[in-house]
């Protein structure tokens, strides 16, 4: 798995996306080439036309060409964006049918329980959890054995809108299986679960 886990396989993943990007510069202008002023420069345009900058139109990435934080952030990005692309709501994120997911599978579990599932803090699962509560998703009920938690469940509407998501998130999951491959996930899913389980963190 180590061997795996190397340089040349990061360059793979990369080299894939830079061609998947081109793909979809060239559809979205009609065919038109863009200029590529390397591997660290990348183009972008706005509503449909190359937007000027410096560079015969290219802005240069830096540091950030080889930084997995810049690249991490903008699959994420990409990801959520094609989810939200099959979802007919748009006070829906992708964060939310995570919730919901993990409720349905674990009801009655705690705020403390889903925050460490999801990876999120205080700060952002609250209000996410209070606006699936105002959307009669989910409801919150005081622990009688620790009156200062919240357990969590689904409702009867939030099971019938996590089914109908599911139906999204089938789609979505293939469109990534086609961008990284069968043979690339179970690495690509081994190696982001160590980044999340290892990375110090702020507490």
């Amino acid at each position: 798995m180590t061997g795996l886990c190397g340089p040349s396989f990061l360059r793979r993943i990369e080299a894939d996306a830079s061609r998947e990007r081109g793909s979809r510069t060239s559809a979205a202008t009609g065919g038109r080439p863009q200029s590529v002023g390397g591997t660290d420069r990348v183009t972008f345009s706005t509503q449909g036309k190359t937007a000027p900058a410096a560079r015969s139109g290219d802005v240069r990435l830096g540091l950030l060409a080889d930084h997995l934080a810049y690249h991490l952030r903008r699959a994420q990005d990409a990801s959520f964006q094609a989810f939200a692309s099959l979802v007919d709501r748009a006070d829906l994120s992708p964060g939310h049918f995570t919730i919901l997911t993990i409720i349905g599978e674990n009801p009655g579990l705690n705020q403390t329980a889903l925050s460490q599932a999801t990876g999120r803090d205080k700060s952002t699962l609250t209000p996410a959890l209070k606006t699936l509560e105002q959307q009669g998703a989910i409801t919150r009920t005081r622990s009688e054995i620790d009156r200062r938690a919240f357990l969590l469940k689904l409702t009867p509407a939030g099971e019938d809108y996590l089914a109908q998501l599911t139906v999204h998130a089938h789609q979505h999951g293939r469109w990534l299986d086609e961008v990284v491959g069968e043979f690339n996930k179970p690495l690509l899913i081994h190696l982001l679960e160590q980044i999340a389980e290892k990375l110090p963190t702020a507490s």
